[in-house]
């Protein structure tokens, strides 16, 4: 019965060296598949890593791209704004020349519209004064005659008072 308890108890020992041996290789299976699992893993992610800078790389490559022609279009319409401004400024100073232009004849059709009015106007007062020294000369001419009329007449009156008074005296002597 010993024995039999002995070799009972050396095949339980076997089976359990045996069940340990398996276990021990069933595990170190299960560690290389965890391995390889994690390396796959590791590679996985390597890969999503690369993938992951390649769309960034490509989205940022687009984003430049996209930024270019916007600063193109800008320096675009930039430049259109300015030759239009430009444009803007040289029609604005061309219609401020023919403003002045403009005025300038005014001026000088309202200096050349006076001047005549002056001109006119001292013709006038010549003109008037020309005919009030007539009028004056013809006045004066008339009164001159008048008075010397007048002083005939008077000369006449008192050469005949003077004759009736040489009568009178000589008819007095007498």
């Amino acid at each position: 019965a010993l024995m039999v308890n002995m070799r009972r108890a050396a095949d339980d020992a076997g089976c359990e060296e045996a069940a340990h041996h398996d276990g021990k290789q069933q595990l170190m299976a299960e560690v290389e598949h965890l391995e390889d699992k994690l390396q796959q893993l590791h590679e996985r992610h390597e890969q999503l890593e690369q993938e992951m800078q390649q769309q960034e790389a490509e989205h940022c490559a687009k984003l430049l791209q996209e930024a270019a022609a916007h600063t193109h279009n800008m320096q675009r319409e930039t430049r259109k704004h300015a030759l239009e401004l430009a444009q803007e400024e040289e029609d604005t100073r061309a219609r401020l020349q023919r403003l002045r232009e403009a005025h300038e004849e005014e001026l000088e059709a309202r200096e050349r519209e006076a001047a005549e009015k002056l001109a006119g106007r001292e013709r006038e007062a010549a003109q008037k004064l020309a005919g009030r020294e007539r009028e004056a000369a013809n006045r004066l001419a008339d009164h001159e005659r008048e008075t010397r009329e007048k002083l005939a007449q008077q000369e006449e009156v008192l050469e005949r008072l003077q004759r009736q008074q040489a009568e009178l005296d000589e008819a007095s002597q007498q």
